[in-house]
């Protein structure tokens, strides 16, 4: 039997060999209990005949439970208080061995990591529970933050684009203005960056999975179209070639967004008159695994070994290169990618620009 006591029963949590109505009422009055007696000395109790021991030869377990010898080791943790007991029982008088008695603890020890290992388990589990809560709070938090901080930023940005509309401006006006415009773009997409990198955080650094046909076409177009204005202001030429036929299942949003940032990334870190390419195609890899490679290529100041070794870390800034709103977005499509279960890196050289990769598989799960 395995017994927890409290301070009036006795609770057979596990048993075997005891009479039938205990299989269902698995209880008994503490007073009544040969094991009260090993949790409240916190040693093993030896009883080779009920009727004999001065403990126990009144109790009404003799009876009930039909015990005349009974061997009990306590279930406790070293230097702590027992609060229940091991123990085997025989109907007849027993001399227990020292055998017996080696067979009786080594079983309780098992039983208490058992038991230790459950209370971790529940412990846990009860963690996580309270960690997915706050994870699901944050999520939600972050969605607020997104709309009420975009908000306020996108009215700004188009007063500044009415304040052409109210008449001509001289010269140092047009500066001016041109420099809030500029900052206020920079400002939206370091908002951007943010507000996703936070996205992930609060899902654990998992992304959403509303996986559908990807049309890759229509990725890159609509991919140009966002960064179209960010190339004007530096005067890029924004080039595109999309040759993909395999079929892969993703989140096209998120796809997107990763062509956005690596574009975005591109822009922001190279000189004016520049040339930013983007492609699309299918390959096989060495494992006969079909998969759409993106490439983001551009003519850039190029990365050295240290920078292509930490730019998709979170503590990856690029502040030598004014980039550092968009370095952020870098993270976040090494998260998304990964989701889907392709790969990201980067080819680059100092002074030889950088191309962007990344793949998507189509047996991917």
């Amino acid at each position: 039997m395995l017994t927890l006591l409290d301070e009036n029963k006795q609770f057979f949590k596990s048993q075997c060999g005891l009479p039938s109505q205990f299989e269902t009422h698995r209880e008994t009055p503490r007073q009544d209990s040969f094991c009260q007696h090993v949790v409240d000395s916190g040693a093993p109790l030896i009883v080779e005949d009920a009727h004999q021991h001065p403990l126990v030869s009144k109790s009404a377990a003799i009876e009930t439970l039909g015990i005349t010898a009974y061997l009990g080791v306590p279930l406790s943790h070293p230097g702590g208080p027992a609060y229940g007991a091991f123990c085997a029982v025989s109907s007849e008088p027993r001399h227990w061995s020292a055998e017996d008695f080696l067979t009786l603890t080594t079983l309780a020890a098992q039983v208490m990591r058992e038991i230790d290992l459950r209370t971790t388990l529940a412990q846990k589990t009860r963690e996580l529970e309270m960690l997915r809560h706050y994870e699901r709070q944050r999520a939600l938090a972050v969605e607020a933050e997104r709309h009420d901080l975009r908000t306020p930023l996108h009215a700004l940005l188009l007063g500044l684009q009415g304040l052409r509309l109210l008449g001509k401006l001289n010269g140092d006006q047009q500066i001016a203005l041109e420099m809030a415009e500029r900052n206020g773009k920079s400002l939206s997409v370091m908002l951007t960056e943010m507000l996703d990198l936070a996205s992930i955080d609060a899902t654990g650094g998992h992304t959403s999975q509303a996986r559908q046909p990807l049309r890759p076409i229509q990725l890159v177009s609509h991919a140009l179209e966002q960064v179209a204005s960010l190339a004007r202001d530096k005067n890029h030429k924004l080039e595109s070639s999309v040759q993909a036929a395999f079929a892969v299942l993703a989140d096209s949003e998120k796809i997107e967004h990763v062509l956005v940032n690596l574009l975005t990334y591109a822009i922001l870190t190279t000189p004016e008159g520049g040339v930013i390419d983007v492609s699309v195609s299918d390959r096989t890899d060495d494992a006969g695994r079909n998969h759409l490679l993106f490439s983001v290529r551009d003519t850039g100041p190029g990365l050295s070994e240290e920078d292509r070794a930490s730019v998709f870390s979170a503590d990856y800034l690029a502040e030598a290169s004014g980039a550092a709103a968009a370095a952020l977005g870098l993270t976040f499509c090494r998260h998304a990618v990964e989701a889907h279960g392709g790969r990201i890196w980067v080819d680059s050289k100092l002074g030889q620009g950088a191309t962007f990769s990344f793949t998507l598989y189509t047996d991917a799960a």
